[in-house]
């Protein structure tokens, strides 16, 4: 029978580098106090990180360059959430950049919860949930949060044509329809952005149309 370490050293080495992990994930192959002893000597080894807080990742090297990379805000962010069983989406500054209306890189990543206020900083970088009503965060869809999230970190004076457009050319018209359909109880304005863009998308799907 294979012990805890090799149990769980295999199922981190089977993943891709930068997948997050918690002692809760293995709670399978023993006891948390068992499973917090190997992940410690998988760091001592430098087989593992640690980001924050009991969760660790398998670094990545640029071999190239030789530069060890962290793994994402969002997906650390994303882990926390996935632990404290929380919905979330992005917020703010973050959701412009995420959305493809920014390429600003956030200093603080910001998100919407249903869970309480909290603040975490890993990796040198800050991770802050907002709560919000549970009602918006689960009735929509990620990317129709993520959208409506998106245009109200903007506001109503900076849905310009410009960012319509770009949208129109980031989006599918299957995500644009996703939208249209669950953004109904958004703000008007915010709504009434992504009829704008289906109609820009439905124009520029025309001018392409081979005559």
């Amino acid at each position: 029978m294979k012990s805890t370490m090799a149990l769980i050293r295999k199922t981190i080495e089977d993943k891709p580098e930068l997948t997050l992990w918690h002692v809760s994930d293995f709670l399978e192959c023993g006891r948390s106090d068992n499973v917090k002893v190997v992940f410690s000597r998988l760091c001592e080894a430098g087989f593992l990180r640690r980001a924050f807080d009991g969760i660790y990742y398998r670094p990545k090297t640029i071999e190239n360059l030789g530069i060890e990379v962290p793994p994402s805000p969002n997906d650390l962010a994303k882990k926390i959430a996935q632990l404290h069983r929380w919905s979330i989406v992005q917020r703010g500054e973050t959701a412009l950049n995420a959305l493809g209306l920014s390429t600003q890189v956030p200093y603080v990543y910001e998100y919407s919860s249903d869970g309480p206020y909290r603040s975490y900083d890993a990796l040198g970088t800050t991770i802050r949930f907002y709560h919000v009503s549970q009602r918006y965060i689960k009735e929509m869809s990620p990317l129709t949060a993520l959208y409506v999230e998106a245009f109200k970190a903007m506001g109503k004076d900076k849905a310009t044509d410009d960012n319509i457009e770009r949208l129109a050319s980031l989006l599918s018209e299957k995500q644009i329809e996703w939208i249209l359909d669950e953004a109904k109880n958004a703000p008007a304005w915010v709504y009434e952005s992504a009829i704008r863009i289906k109609e820009e998308k439905n124009d520029s799907l025309h001018e392409r149309k081979p005559e």
